[in-house]
């Protein structure tokens, strides 16, 4: 058992000391050194060129804080536009113990004043699927506890289907839920024009990003009608597999079918359940009932 102990003090240790020494070392520089070996370090990861055109903000403690200004990040090569993202500010806090040990834990990602276009061409491929230029990376883990974003613009292109949508997200806070499969998402912002404020719980982005499956359990009001969803999203980069349990209450049918690409009669007061499925070309609404 002494053995043990001491081992275990002798690592402690030793893993103080190399976060000082990394404090130390980075409170002593200055960040905008750094901004080529980050934009390298992420085209390396991710075969894209990222490029930081303003200044590198940098608060050292144990959890460091780091602040990006006026950032793009390159679309795939068979895009039309020429950036995938373009962002203002960009923050990140990021826990220092786990980094060492080569996972990426961001204890808070926010993202504000950006421009994010998700498309697939007419082969399918979308332009998150990147093509790295080394199969080996320093980091062997990725995840995160909060995620926010402000005055965010999300254009989705699917090309092989020919459909398009822009959401425009004014607030939007993801917190990872205590079993770390779901994020508790509070959201407001607009779907093609049309008010959304929506609160609930949806799939983790590690876990939609990896399998594009979004589980999605939330309420809220679009387009003026109050509603919730309960069920998922099996293929969210192209909008198909929607299986949803939809209720909705509201003044007229009609404009909120519109949100959906739906051709729903003018109604007066309306109080309806029913099943949402099919995909963003063929959404369509069964066993509904309720008053009207």
């Amino acid at each position: 058992m002494r053995i043990v102990w001491k081992v275990t003090l002798v690592v402690s240790l030793l893993i103080g000391v190399l976060a000082l020494g990394t404090y130390i070392f980075l409170h002593t520089q200055d960040p905008n050194r750094y901004k080529e070996l980050i934009a390298k370090a992420v085209t390396s990861a991710t075969g894209r060129q990222l490029v930081i055109e303003g200044d590198l903000e940098l608060s050292v403690s144990l959890d460091p804080i780091l602040v990006l200004n006026a950032v793009t990040f390159a679309n795939a090569p068979w895009a039309e536009r020429p950036q995938m993202a373009e962002v203002g500010r960009l923050h990140v806090q990021v826990e220092l113990l786990p980094l060492l040990l080569g996972d990426l834990v961001l204890e808070r990602l926010n993202v504000s004043d950006a421009k994010l276009l998700l498309e697939t061409n007419v082969s399918g491929e979308g332009n998150w699927e990147f093509r790295p230029d080394s199969g080996k990376g320093m980091i062997k883990r990725f995840d995160a506890q909060q995620i926010g974003f402000e005055n965010l613009d999300v254009d989705f292109r699917n090309r092989e289907k020919d459909w398009a949508t822009h959401v425009k997200l004014a607030r939007l806070e993801l917190t990872e839920s205590a079993s770390a499969d779901r994020t508790v998402m509070d959201l407001e912002g607009s779907w093609d024009g049309r008010e959304v404020a929506l609160t609930g719980e949806a799939g983790w982005l590690g876990n939609v990003l990896a399998t594009n499956r979004l589980p999605i359990n939330v309420s809220g009001h679009i387009a003026g009608t109050e509603v919730s969803l309960d069920g998922a999203i099996e293929d969210l980069s192209n909008f198909q597999g929607v299986s949803l349990e939809f209720q909705a209450n509201g003044t007229d049918l009609a404009p909120f079918g519109q949100s959906f690409g739906l051709n729903l009669p003018a109604t007066g007061s309306f109080d309806l359940t029913a099943g949402l499925e099919g995909s963003a070309k063929a959404l369509k609404l069964d066993d509904m009932h309720g008053a009207f």
